[in-house]
């Protein structure tokens, strides 16, 4: 990556898997723009959450700690790029750490990006988190207390314990399992 274009170049990734997965603008779909929508929104949803591709991206990345000119160049974000941007960030800070890649310097740098641009978006007045999932996640995995990705889809399939307190002590309730002991339901899944 270019120095000070670390923003530019992540959305313009992201754009291009965007455009090659995109329908034929000859499909049947463009017919119907609820569905045509529909479906370029799943697209973008699917790239933006794909934790795999993202890990093995930041992996072969020559990735950089943040500069003054990056920081500055965030100021000219789009929102919607903005929001793309960090979750994107989250995502991946998310797999790194359930791969073990919380203290690499790359991890730092992508947490440094995510901090930068959380502090941008509160300053647009955007509803934006209080604190660093990134720290807590952490923390979580050094206490024993993140659940990754795969675990969740599979406790969300079983409803054996609860995704949030770890009690054994579930009941299914509709599409959703509810949590005895914390009170909280998580979506269950097929």
């Amino acid at each position: 990556m270019e120095i000070m274009n670390f923003y530019k170049n992540l959305t313009t990734e992201i754009y291009d898997i965007y455009y090659d997965k995109m329908p034929s603008l000859n499909s049947p779909l463009r017919h119907n723009a609820n569905q045509w929508f529909k479906t370029l929104d799943k697209i973008l949803n699917s790239i933006l959450l794909d934790s795999a591709f993202w890990l093995e991206h930041w992996l072969n990345s020559d990735l950089h700690k943040p500069t003054t000119e990056e920081k500055a160049l965030i100021k000219n974000a789009h929102i919607n790029r903005l929001n793309e941007i960090q979750l994107v960030l989250a995502v991946s800070l998310k797999e790194l750490i359930a791969n073990d890649r919380e203290n690499e310097p790359f991890t730092e740098f992508l947490h440094e990006y995510w901090l930068i641009g959380n502090e941008e978006m509160k300053s647009r007045g955007h509803e934006t988190l209080d604190y660093d999932p990134f720290l807590i996640d952490v923390a979580n995995k050094q206490t024993g207390k993140l659940i990754n990705t795969q675990s969740k889809e599979k406790l969300r399939v079983s409803g054996e314990k609860c995704l949030f307190c770890q009690s054994t002590n579930i009941v299914s309730n509709g599409s959703m399992w509810q949590c005895k002991t914390c009170k909280r339901s998580f979506r269950k899944h097929n």
